[in-house]
Formats: structure tokens, sequence, C-alpha cells
């Protein structure tokens, strides 16, 4: 389910945003201390592009809900919790910016058409 913008209060985002930090910080530190650390590295970049491409595809349903895939219980049982933290926040973050970029544009856009006028 997705949540739209401003329905968690900033406090409690605040809360939600320290916990992920954390759970960041510990997988770094599991990270580093892996012996296979190359293998892992390539792993975790070459799934992080597969679940941003996974989740970009859109699927019709005949209900006119769109739908996607949502992979990273995948990427859990491939890399383990830590990795997969690490998956899914490079994941959130590109998918972030693309929003805000495609956001960007439109009011642009807009501006262009209202000064046109």
């Amino acid at each position: 389910m997705h949540i739209p913008d401003g329905l968690i209060p900033l406090d409690q985002s605040m809360i939600y945003l320290a916990i992920s930090l954390g759970i960041l910080a510990i997988s770094f530190k599991y990270y580093s201390k892996k012996a296979d650390t190359g293998k892992r590295l390539v792993l975790t970049g070459l799934l992080t592009a597969i679940t941003i491409v996974a989740t970009s595809l859109t699927i019709p349903s005949p209900m006119g809900i769109p739908m996607h895939f949502f992979i990273i219980p995948l990427v859990v049982l491939i890399l383990g919790p830590f990795n997969a933290s690490l998956v899914h926040f490079w994941h959130c973050l590109y998918r972030q910016s693309c929003l805000e970029w495609v956001e960007l544009q439109h009011w642009v856009l807009m501006y262009w058409i209202w000064e046109s006028f």
C-alpha cells in the first residue's frame, strides 16, 4: 500500500528515519566484515538495478489500478536481510529522486504554458 505525502506526522517520520539509519549502519558494519565483499558488492549492485527496473514496469489490472513487481523478498532470500536493506535503500533513493525530477519538469512545463498565454 502506498502512503500519500503528508499522512505521517513529522515526529513519527523522524522515528522511522532514526530506525532506518540504525538498520543501515548495522548493515554497513556487517557488510564491511564479510570476506567475500567483492562478489557481494557486484551482486548488490546488480540486484539494485534489477529491483529498480522491475518496480518501474507497471502491469494493468482489470480493476484499473496499475500493479508493479516487488522483488525485495527475493533479494532478501538471495543476499540476506542486511544487504537487502542496502538494496531497498538505494532503490527508494533512486525512485524518489526520479519522482522529484518528474515533478520539477511538470512545474516547469506548467510555468512555460502559463507564460505563453
